[in-house]
């Protein structure tokens, strides 16, 4: 564990430095002092947490995941513990589905453009109309 605090004191002090040089210019030493300790101790907190999170992720006696592939005559004690990433080849299949002809061209049918309902307006009411509505329900 030899510098498993180093990357979050050093994380810790540059934003303690920074925050207090930042709030000096705006605020009295107390409160700037208070505000760079505050900070130095959260990005403390984050830098240990990120360390730890790339510790784990990138551990070197952890094999690499092609490595870990099993084989047919492996045992079966090892399947579901790996994760394949790679995709099977499928270009065959592809080049087959695009060699055969679409189903709807060979039945003979012919292209037949959407016909939508056509969008109408009402008519245009009378302004008489209008301001009679409008006074019953101011009267409501």
């Amino acid at each position: 564990m030899k510098g498993s605090y180093r990357f979050g004191a050093v994380l810790a002090l540059l934003g303690f430095v920074l925050t207090f040089l930042v709030s000096l210019s705006t605020n009295i030493l107390s409160t700037s002092l208070i505000r760079g300790l505050v900070s130095g101790a959260l990005l403390y907190l984050v830098g240990t947490a990120a360390h730890w999170i790339l510790r784990f992720v990138a551990e070197p006696g952890t094999p690499h995941l092609t490595e870990l592939r099993t084989e047919e005559g492996e045992a079966a004690e090892n399947l579901g513990q790996t994760l394949d990433l790679s995709t099977p080849d499928e270009r065959e299949k592809l080049n087959r589905i695009i060699r055969q002809p679409d189903s709807s061209q060979a039945a003979g049918a012919a292209f037949e453009p959407l016909h939508p309902p056509k969008l109408t307006t009402k008519p245009e009411q009378a302004a008489q109309q209008l301001a009679d509505a409008l006074r019953t329900m101011s009267e409501k």
